[in-house]
């Protein structure tokens, strides 16, 4: 694996390519990770999980003028919301994700069906990322090693079992929307 290089990064995204991270706690994880190896000084600002985040970051690498970071949780693919700060920060990048919490395949479908058909519309130039969910395991916090067998899903609470058929669905639409498609779930999978 190549080390990071904070340069680099910096370089490939370019001053002027606003990022937005979306969703959920996982996403969020995402943000304070690249918000830490790219900011250019030290500093003290906390983000609160719930709400908004804007940092601008790698302006000593860019000239004086960097590319802004931002996080937004939104529990729900929510469009209103996200357009909103796609505009207000002029995005150029955004990563997303459905998120931990289950619907039905309608509602989940049809949210997703409805903000990949407004970003194409809208935002023609948006550069989008789509992360799946992967499904935690029942008794995560006893566990000290990985599971050597897969679990039983049929079994599995907040109805984690029923993920991967939803991100095949997720995975055709992101895919019809000409988005890229993150796989965390296959990795991580037994």
């Amino acid at each position: 694996m190549l080390p990071f290089d904070r340069q680099d990064f910096c370089k490939r995204i370019e001053r002027g390519q606003h990022l937005l991270i979306s969703r959920d706690s996982i996403n969020y994880q995402l943000f304070i990770t690249f918000h830490n190896f790219l900011r250019s000084e030290l500093s003290e600002i906390q983000y609160p999980f719930h709400g908004v985040g804007f940092e601008p970051v790698c302006k000593d690498v860019l000239g004086g003028e960097g590319f802004n970071l931002a996080w937004v949780c939104s529990p729900l693919l929510n469009t209103t919301e996200v357009t909103h700060y796609i505009e207000e920060w002029k995005i150029e990048i955004i990563f997303m994700n459905r998120g931990a919490w289950f619907r039905s395949d309608s509602s989940f479908f049809n949210e997703l069906k409805e903000i990949a058909k407004v970003l194409q519309m809208r935002y023609p130039h948006l550069l989008v990322f789509y992360r799946n969910s992967f499904p935690g395991h029942k008794g995560c916090v006893d566990l000290h090693k990985p599971l050597k067998q897969p679990q039983d899903k049929s079994s599995l609470p907040y109805h984690w079992g029923e993920f991967a058929r939803q991100n095949e669905l997720a995975k055709r639409t992101v895919h019809r929307a000409h988005f890229i498609f993150l796989d965390p779930d296959t990795m991580l999978s037994l």
